[in-house]
């Protein structure tokens, strides 16, 4: 098994070295367009995670599209998804006044009047659009930016992804026991976390609603949140054209603490959650569909007190429990 492994490894490697100095040949219409047909061939050729993808929409859409539409949105995705992957590899070759070119930031006063606070920013995303060439741009505009991220299962693969983004200027850290001193660091340096917290957590500890139905969500954003009192900021991405993105953020606005740290951790991730469904809604097309969002629901019995009080819209059965656990080491995903 692991000799399979390691040779799956490296041909994988290979492949996508391969991939790489190709499309560092072609034009920047050229990668764009590559990038598309991979989509089409994978969507309709292979059908890798077409059925989870078609699943997920109509999960999240129902009735409001036709199963035909659902399916053009799927393919959209794709090609969407097609491109993004080729315009990332080739973004080292990008000069910076060609990276500015490529991103917008609609507007960047939210982050101006967020960092003037003094408590740096905890920005939240999804997989949406474009968040890798959102840190560079951020970066490249003067606003030091670092991200949270998972590790690749092939190592080189993941070596090449975070040397792509320190070449755009932007910093990671990575999960794992020293996680937490290092993004208190950012944050007190009055700098930009980034965290991308969509995604299915395995641990099926805190579910919220995500298109009115409950995902297990990732603990990190609002426990962060609730120890170190940053300001929250979600940031929603789309393309308008190839090699074209926009950003546009908004400020977190949160109750009063409850007296649960619980009940509070939840408050956040259901309002990141909220405002990621409303950009998902104006751009479904660009949000990655190919990921098992939705899982089997556990029983209410099986939920916490305080989480089965959250979504049933009352205040928490009692306050200020113990979590049991410092901020977790694994707070969310980068879902490479």
């Amino acid at each position: 098994m692991r000799t399979f492994q390691f040779l799956r490894s490296m041909l994988e490697s290979a492949a996508l070295s391969v991939l790489r100095w190709t499309l560092f040949l072609l034009p920047r219409g050229g990668v764009f367009l590559f990038g598309r047909s991979v989509g089409w061939f994978v969507f309709h050729v292979l059908r890798l995670k077409r059925g989870v993808t078609l699943s997920n929409l109509e999960q999240a859409f129902g009735t409001a599209y036709s199963p035909q539409q659902r399916q053009r949105i799927a393919a959209r995705c794709y090609l969407h998804f097609g491109a993004l992957f080729a315009e990332f590899l080739v973004l080292p070759r990008l000069s910076g006044s060609d990276l500015d070119a490529c991103f917008e930031l609609e507007n960047p006063e939210v982050l101006d009047d967020a960092l003037g606070k003094g408590r740096g920013i905890l920005m939240a995303s999804g997989h949406l659009g474009n968040w890798e060439l959102l840190g560079g741009a951020l970066a490249r505009r003067g606003y030091p930016f670092t991200m949270y991220v998972g590790q690749q299962r092939n190592l080189k693969a993941d070596a090449l992804v975070n040397w792509i983004r320190r070449r755009m200027g932007v910093g990671t850290v990575s999960k794992g026991w020293g996680a937490m001193r290092s993004m208190m660091r950012v944050l007190k340096d009055n700098h930009l976390l980034g965290m991308l917290s969509d995604q299915h957590f395995s641990r099926n500890r805190h579910f919220v609603r995500f298109f009115g139905h409950l995902i297990s969500a990732a603990p990190g954003l609002g426990s962060l949140s609730n120890h170190l009192n940053p300001e929250l900021v979600f940031a929603e991405t789309y393309q308008v054209a190839p090699f074209q993105y926009r950003a546009r953020f908004f400020p977190f606005r949160l109750p009063a603490p409850s007296g649960s740290d619980e009940y509070d951790l939840l408050a956040v991730t259901q309002k990141f959650m909220a405002l990621l469904e409303a950009a998902v809604r104006r751009h479904p097309e660009q949000y990655f569909w190919m990921h098992r969002t939705w899982r089997q629901p556990p029983a209410p019995s099986a939920l916490s007190p305080v989480n089965r009080e959250f979504l049933a819209g009352r205040p928490p059965p009692y306050a200020s429990e113990p979590m049991g656990e410092s901020p977790p080491s694994e707070p969310g995903s980068d879902g490479k």
